[in-house]
């Protein structure tokens, strides 16, 4: 079966043990598309390069510092961290399908562990921010009980919270 999709590619479709999969093939005779992918191509370079740069600056900086061993910079190391694969995961992805012509080169079961890296640092930043207005309340409102909380138990309240939504 074959489809052709507003942007003149083509498309086929087979049906193999019940799972859809989808032959993209992109067409360079239309400029536009052409001057389309460059462009998304340059952002998401761009987007990516810059992402990295500023994440890893930060997880430097909260390693090295002495001045920054509390709990609420273990958190922004936690999202600066979760941030850093968000970016990988989803633009990798896209840059590969820009340098191959549109092929998918990883296979049904790079494309299972694709889909389950984009979701894994989404969660775990929401959990995160979580566990972070929960220190803040504890740090503000019951400040002696948040003694407790020292940078080693943030570090391991983060990875569990790592494991539990890998776990998910």
């Amino acid at each position: 079966m074959e489809l052709l999709n507003k942007f003149g590619s083509e498309m086929d479709s087979k049906l193999n043990n019940g799972v859809i999969f989808i032959n993209y093939t992109k067409s360079s005779s239309d400029p536009a598309d052409i001057m389309f992918g460059q462009i998304k191509f340059c952002f998401v370079l761009a987007a990516l390069i810059i992402g990295l740069f500023v994440n890893i600056i930060l997880i430097i900086a909260i390693r090295k510092s002495p001045r920054l061993k509390y709990p609420i910079f273990q958190l922004q190391f936690g999202l600066a961290f979760a941030d850093v694969a968000l970016l990988v995961a989803y633009s990798l992805p896209e840059i590969g399908d820009y340098l191959t012509g549109g092929k998918w080169m990883f296979g049904g079961r790079g494309c299972t562990l694709l889909v389950f890296l984009q979701y894994l640092p989404g969660h775990v930043t929401s959990c995160l921010i979580v566990v972070c207005c929960w220190e803040r309340f504890y740090a503000v409102c019951r400040p002696h009980s948040a003694l407790w909380i020292t940078t080693r138990k943030m570090s391991g309240i983060i990875a569990i919270t790592w494991l539990l939504n890998a776990g998910m």
